[in-house]
């Protein structure tokens, strides 16, 4: 919950200090939270929290680090289309020669799901085929799926992943 221009610094000095890795948060829009409460759930931080875009700042930081693995926690899934996020994960995988885990998550914010145009009321069963198909197209391999959310036939995505 720092300012975006503060995590370069952090994420030297986190290494330097011998930290195992850095944590980033993921929310798609900014959030006024009246009385610290967003649909029944308290959120302990404020309407100006900055949430830059976990892949992108992933990939800048480890570009001044080393050792220094990274993590989204959590990555609001169902928010996203399967293909962009393994897109994205795969050559954030690359950048960051491997020094990634992704956290995942199906998100509790209804009001981020509207903006976008996606069902909050789904967005568990969304996500758990989503990891599915962002499995089979990081294979690298020409692959199909028929689920209730995704259908394709025949695609293949560029391998990135090692």
């Amino acid at each position: 919950m720092v300012d975006m221009a503060e995590l370069p610094e952090i994420a030297r000095c986190a290494e330097a200090l011998g930290f195992e890795g850095l944590v980033l948060g993921d929310h798609l829009l900014g959030h006024k939270v009246p009385h610290g409460l967003v649909d029944g759930h308290r959120v302990s931080w404020g309407d100006d929290v900055q949430w830059p875009d976990v892949w992108v700042q992933i990939a800048a930081l480890s570009g001044l680090t080393r050792r220094l693995k990274f993590m989204t926690g959590v990555y609001v899934l169902p928010l996203r289309d399967p293909f962009t996020v393994a897109k994205a994960l795969s050559t954030a995988a690359i950048v960051t020669d491997g020094r990634l885990i992704a956290g995942v998550g199906v998100g509790w914010e209804r009001r981020e799901f509207e903006a976008v145009g996606q069902r909050f009321e789904d967005r568990g069963r969304r996500a758990d085929e989503m990891l599915v198909v962002i499995k089979k197209l990081l294979s690298g391999a020409s692959v199909s799926h028929a689920g209730e959310f995704y259908r394709f036939t025949d695609v293949r995505m560029s391998r990135y992943l090692r």
